[in-house]
């Protein structure tokens, strides 16, 4: 099954703020080891990278006002990759050679949301430019990181479950209270179950395993259920969560456990230290 990466990013980052005055939140640089050295960036670029690594190819953004800066950004500049190489820095030149080269070999369409309506309805919107078989939506300020590439991992078990029309990426933390959590039926094999609910910020959890913000649907699927989702009543959005409901009264909704991968998200100042530091001590 061929897969295209759906990459909300239309959020208004208010509680970065003021960094995200001009500065959309996908855009906070994070350190990343290239080699013996360290380099800075962007976070989503970080994001789309993993997803180039995992071998997916296209690639809708969802993006909203004052994200210009993003469709900027993932537009190759030769005029600077010349300058580089003219003055001899041949490690930054490297750096953007290759990021050059991954955008040459992608297709990226870009999509707007004009107003903040709920994740559900950017993916809603998103999945208009989509024409494969399956989607991974992946939100624009987290990712599980670790020595391996989790979405290679994830796809993969995606597409040795048949019996599983979504799958969700999960992870175990003590205090569940304050996520969305889903409540486990089987455990098909190690670290994959299929669920049957999902509960959000529960006062006494089901389960120690928060839902993440990466996963896999066939498109057909989560179209339809988007297209049956009204907004949701405490919310007053469209959200993403009881279009996935919609999907597990079907029995085929799955959840993978993130386990050897540390969670990060730089949605709010403390998360986003949070990641510098374990990012740089990589």
């Amino acid at each position: 099954m061929e897969f295209t990466a759906l990459i909300p990013a239309a959020g208004l980052g208010t509680r970065m703020l003021p960094a995200t005055k001009e500065t959309p939140k996908e855009m906070l640089p994070v350190p990343v080891r290239s080699g013996s050295s360290i380099v800075f960036k962007p976070f989503i670029q970080v994001i789309f990278e993993h997803l180039y690594g995992a071998g997916i190819r296209s690639f809708v953004f969802v993006v909203g006002r004052g994200k210009r800066i993003l469709q900027d950004h993932f537009l190759p500049d030769y005029d600077l990759l010349e300058e580089l190489e003219q003055k001899g820095k041949e490690e930054q030149a490297s750096t953007l050679r290759e990021f050059h080269r991954m955008l040459e070999d992608s297709t990226i369409i870009w999509v707007d949301q004009h107003e903040p309506r709920g994740l559900g309805d950017a993916v809603k919107r998103g999945l208009q430019a989509v024409s494969t078989e399956g989607v991974l939506v992946h939100l624009g300020d987290i990712l599980l990181y670790g020595r391996d590439n989790f979405l290679s991992e994830f796809l993969s078990v995606y597409k040795e479950a048949p019996s599983c029309s979504a799958l969700l990426g999960l992870f175990r933390v003590k205090d569940p209270r304050k996520y969305g959590v889903v409540v486990p039926g089987e455990e098909i094999r190690r670290n994959l179950y299929r669920l049957v609910g999902m509960v959000e910020k529960p006062e006494n959890p089901p389960s120690d395993m928060i839902i993440t913000g990466v996963y896999a649907f066939r498109t057909r699927d989560i179209r339809e259920a988007l297209e049956s989702t009204g907004k949701n009543p405490r919310t007053g959005e469209i959200e993403i969560t009881d279009a996935i409901a919609r999907l597990v009264e079907g029995g085929g909704v799955c959840g993978y456990v993130a386990e050897a991968y540390d969670y990060i998200d730089i949605g709010k100042p403390e998360t986003y230290i949070e990641t510098l530091f374990r990012l740089v001590q990589d």
